[in-house]
């Protein structure tokens, strides 16, 4: 049986699919590896609820951030930092 070539098909893996979580949010993704990306999203609701979890502990951290910063000044951050995302994304592949 002939391998296809993962560059060129449609399907990718879970654990793809889970490697270019931080680039999709970021909105780095190259045109074709984010379709592949969202169909694999719409065939597989493991890595949809994956993808959904890992946007909420994001926005628990930023609100924890914004709420920690406001009693300190009255500057809030526009994103997490990127090593911040890298430890959630960790954590989460842990469970």
């Amino acid at each position: 049986m002939q391998k296809i070539n993962s560059k060129y098909s449609p399907i990718i893996s879970c654990h793809e699919a889970e490697s270019f979580i931080l680039d999709y949010l970021d909105k780095k993704l190259p045109f074709y590896t984010r379709l592949k990306f969202k169909f694999h999203l719409l065939i597989c609701p493991k890595c949809k609820r994956y993808l959904q979890s890992y946007i909420n502990s994001m926005n628990v951290v930023k609100s924890c951030m914004v709420s920690d910063m406001s009693k300190d000044s009255s500057e809030k951050p526009n994103e997490l930092p990127k090593d911040l995302k890298d430890i959630i994304l960790k954590l989460q592949q842990h469970k």
